[in-house]
């Protein structure tokens, strides 16, 4: 009963506790009441000590149990209630509808003898509810084991201190040490975590110390909600993602009155972890390599890697839900969020203008429209996730995680609806199933059936042909530029002069070489006639050598290889600086034979050939576009000039690997070639409008256009791809 009466409504005559079948009504003797303030209105929390479990109550329905005392009836403590407020007074329907619920949930006595039958059909209801909630969340699974409250009885006076004013501070000093530390070494603690953690040997390590710290995590709950006077009478073991950890029932911090202590208990394994984790931080960065510092690892991954995905987080109904739902004065938000959108869906779109809508405030609204869903796609984002990376190392096992998700948060949500559907016999229900089989047929025409949009998108660099560039075509020292950087010059024209002493030696000795072959072959003439004769393929031999030592000697003058401006990257580190044959200087702009070498994957470039056509030059019969750096919203078009047949393990340019700020990772092997980590294709592509200079050596993002398809076909193709890939399907 949340909502009171409102002033001059019609009152049914006939008498709420006639209807109800007993006019004597009290709450049972084991049912403990708590005043609690949400959003500046007083609630009132139940606590059912029998079956260790908490209901909240408005104020107007906790002034209705208030005047149950067993010996008036139920009609008498309306009336009394009207006496003293008439304005305030609940309708009689909704009075008996709260007396039903709460009967219902065996939390009222009456002078009836007890229905051991219908006590039984309860009973086995809320272990089938059990059930069906274990099998729709298999990463939840729990068993009770035994009552904590002896061992935190004896452990507070020890340890009770910790959450006292001064061990807060201690709290803050150690995790503020710990975040300077962990941000000090970020890319070491960082760096191949993968790699480091799922080793054999690592996961063992891992495995030993992941218990012990949700140990300390729940006992921290625990000892939190002693010290503020709630007692807890549950541990036991939790399979969160079937990782068997402990944990406390800290339910009973529902009943403690300031919102503050609520937080507090809610907080306190995540302080814990937090504390252990800076600790470990601390040791960590002191330590040298062993199995101290492995073991200072793991901890630091464990309490930080379970906080962000489990603990931690509000979606998930473990620690920050509960501090979630504190800190907003919405208690029950998930339950509450899940009945709202269920009421407005029945409502609203099957068509039941009798299902009930909870009343909630404005802020509330807002709250239950965004945290259902989001906390739904995120479980079912995280289950899969799971399925997936246990599937790459056990199919079967992934495969049957993944079946169990779809069953529990699609298949079974279906056949509930499709269940309440067949019950309902009303003509808006009828019409209402009308509108979902015409939404789902639109929303598979529009999956299936409506072409969309579709494009790869590419990773590119723009970049000279190789003749553009201006080489050295001998080794030697680079004396001096001939002409400035950025200036234009014409093909053939000198650019740069070198020196080496040895082409010049080569020379003089070649010339000094081919003088004394001719000389003594003029006087083997009139000496020696037939040694003359054999001196002549000497003389062609010296003269092909001396031939190559001046084109060495005229290559130390380093010309332009076309027309265009003088591209030169630090041009004042150049003088004086030895070049080996063939390295190059700089670059010879020109807009016209600017290229983009764009890569992309195996599978996009299968798309991309059945778009544009086999062969390496293809006909491109759809769009292509890239973006300059500097101005993201302007699109330029583009044509392909050709498609490189063959894979590559090698990048165009360093721009386009991680360390440049592109996409592709890049390893190197025992020859120290950085190769990336998955065969590229090559797609040389030039713009049909001329390219500014700014853009050479610049990553530019390329995206071709496709032929249009269905999203549901795009989405399946993406996925079969991922499979395929992660796999090895």
């Amino acid at each position: 009963m949340s909502a009171p009466t409102q002033a001059g409504q019609a009152r049914p005559t006939q008498p709420v506790g006639a209807r109800f079948g007993a006019g004597h009504l009290r709450l049972k003797p084991h049912v403990d009441s708590y005043r609690h303030v949400y959003q500046g209105e007083v609630w009132y929390v139940f606590h059912d000590r029998a079956a260790h479990r908490y209901y909240r109550v408005s104020g107007a329905g906790a002034e209705v149990l208030g005047g149950l005392d067993g010996r008036r009836e139920l009609d008498q403590v309306l009336t009394a209630i009207a006496a003293r407020d008439q304005a305030d007074m609940p309708e009689p329907e909704q009075v008996l509808q709260f007396i039903q619920q709460l009967h219902a949930l065996d939390l009222l006595q009456t002078h009836e003898v007890p229905d051991v039958a219908r006590l039984d059909a309860r009973r086995d209801a809320m272990d089938r509810r059990r059930l069906l909630q274990a099998l729709r969340s298999p990463l939840s699974l729990r068993i009770k084991l035994l009552d904590p409250t002896r061992i935190l009885t004896w452990l507070l006076p020890w340890l009770g201190w910790i959450f006292s004013p001064a061990g807060l501070l201690l709290w803050l000093a150690v995790v503020s040490v710990g975040a300077v530390i962990g941000l000090m070494h970020w890319e070491v603690l960082t760096r191949d975590v993968t790699d480091r953690l799922l080793t054999v040997e690592n996961l063992a390590l891992a495995g030993a110390i992941y218990p012990v710290v949700k140990v300390l995590h729940e006992f921290g709950h625990g000892l939190a909600l002693r010290r503020l006077g709630g007692e807890t009478r549950e541990i036991g073991i939790m399979f969160a993602a079937f990782i068997p950890v402990p944990y406390i029932d800290a339910s009973a911090a529902a009943v403690l009155e300031r919102r503050r202590d609520r937080m507090l208990v809610g907080a306190a394994g995540i302080m814990v972890e937090m504390f252990l984790g800076s600790l470990a931080l601390l040791v960590w960065s002191q330590s040298e390599p062993g199995l101290v510092r492995a073991i200072c690892y793991n901890l630091i991954l464990i309490s930080g890697f379970s906080t962000l995905l489990f603990n931690g987080n509000p979606l998930q109904r473990y620690d920050g839900y509960y501090i979630l739902t504190d800190m907003l004065g919405i208690p029950g938000l998930g339950m509450r969020s899940t009945q709202y959108l269920a009421g407005l869906f029945r409502r609203h779109v099957v068509g039941d203008a009798a299902a009930p809508i909870p009343q909630v405030t404005p802020a509330e609204r807002w709250w239950f429209l965004g945290y259902g869903p989001a906390s739904f796609i995120y479980r079912l984002s995280l289950m899969l996730l799971i399925s997936f990376y246990v599937a790459q190392r056990y199919p079967g096992i992934g495969l049957v995680l993944a079946a169990w998700s779809m069953l529990g948060y699609f298949a079974m949500p279906i056949w509930g609806l499709a269940s309440f559907l067949r019950r309902s016999q009303g003509s808006s229900v009828r019409r209402g199933l009308l509108g979902l089989g015409g939404l789902a047929a639109a929303l598979l025409l529009l999956l299936f059936v409506v072409p969309a949009p579709r494009a790869v998108m590419a990773q590119g660099v723009v970049a000279m042909p190789d003749e553009a560039v201006v080489r050295a075509g001998v080794s030697g020292t680079l004396e001096r530029l001939l002409v400035a950087p950025g200036a234009a010059v014409r093909q053939g024209e000198p650019v740069a002069l070198l020196s080496s002493p040895m082409v010049v030696t080569r020379v003089a000795q070649d010339e000094a070489r081919l003088a004394e072959l001719r000389a003594r072959r003029i006087n083997a003439q009139a000496t020696d006639p037939g040694r003359a004769e054999a001196m002549v393929q000497q003389i062609a031999q010296a003269t092909q050598e001396l031939a190559e030592a001046r084109r060495d000697e005229a290559a130390l003058t380093l010309r332009s290889p076309a027309d265009g401006v003088l591209l030169v990257g630090r041009p004042d580190d150049l003088p004086g600086r030895f070049l080996i044959h063939g390295e190059g200087i700089g670059t010879v702009w020109d807009p016209a034979r600017a290229v983009i070498r764009a890569m992309t994957s195996a599978a996009d470039i299968a798309a991309l050939r059945a778009t544009l056509g086999e062969g390496a030059h293809p006909q491109a019969t759809r769009p292509v576009a890239l973006r300059l750096p500097w101005d993201a919203l302007q699109s330029l078009p583009a044509r392909v000039v050709s498609v490189v047949p063959e894979a590559t393990e090698a990048l165009p340019n360093p721009v386009l690997s991680v360390e440049g700020g592109g996409p592709f990772a890049v390893t190197r092997g025992r020859d120290n070639q950085a190769r990336v980590d998955q065969p590229l294709f090559e797609v040389v592509l030039r713009g049909v409008a001329p390219l500014p200079v700014e853009c050479l050596d610049a990553r530019v993002p390329v995206r071709f256009a496709l032929a249009p398809e269905p999203v549901g076909l795009q989405l399946w193709h993406g996925l079969r791809l991922l499979f395929l890939r992660r796999l090895h399907a």
